[in-house]
């Protein structure tokens, strides 16, 4: 069993980037805290976000089913499989994202 962990503050433009990602691990324009949880082919992801902004992160898991929780809004989500990348448009607040492949 392979579990990886990551904890990253981003501020602004600063991003944290995998030696194994041709993208940064978490990006964001605006200040955003991610918790970053991969097992078992589940990524689970804490989200602090203080302004409207999209949280872009690296997501090795295709998704097939994403849930949120302290979610009250319809937000946009978007994967780009090529570059594994889940981006998602999310108001002020304090999120818990579980995505699941369904392979």
């Amino acid at each position: 069993m392979i579990r990886l962990c990551f904890w990253s503050l981003v501020l602004g433009a600063l991003v944290l980037t995998p030696v194994w990602a041709q993208d940064a691990l978490v990006s964001s324009p605006q200040p955003v805290s991610v918790g970053m949880s991969l097992q078992g082919g589940v990524l689970t992801l804490d989200l602090q976000v203080t302004a409207a902004t999209t949280v872009s992160v690296f997501c090795p898991v295709a998704p097939g089913l994403v849930s949120f929780t302290g979610l009250t809004a319809p937000v946009e989500a978007t994967y780009d499989q090529k570059r594994q990348v889940l981006s998602l448009s999310l108001p002020p607040g304090q999120y818990k994202v579980t995505v699941r492949s369904l392979r």
